[in-house]
């Protein structure tokens, strides 16, 4: 059995560098307050609408969001 993630939140790993959350139900972003070493996130497949709270990401060279329902 597995779950579905609904939002992007803060979480402590300092040392991550990839974070692929696609195929998920992410409806929104905005708890999240960026990640200081991210440098690749993939939310692609999900139900994102917007990306309110996707900043202070110093180190991201590569946002991935296909296929999603982004309208602003």
């Amino acid at each position: 059995m597995y779950f579905k993630v609904k939002q992007l939140t803060n979480f402590n790993l300092p040392k991550l560098r990839k974070l692929t959350i696609s195929e998920n139900e992410i409806t929104t972003c905005e708890a999240f307050t960026g990640h200081q070493n991210l440098e690749i996130l993939d939310l692609s497949k999900n139900k994102l609408k917007d990306l309110q709270g996707l900043g202070n990401m110093p180190k991201l060279k590569e946002l991935i969001i296909s296929e999603n329902e982004i309208t602003r």
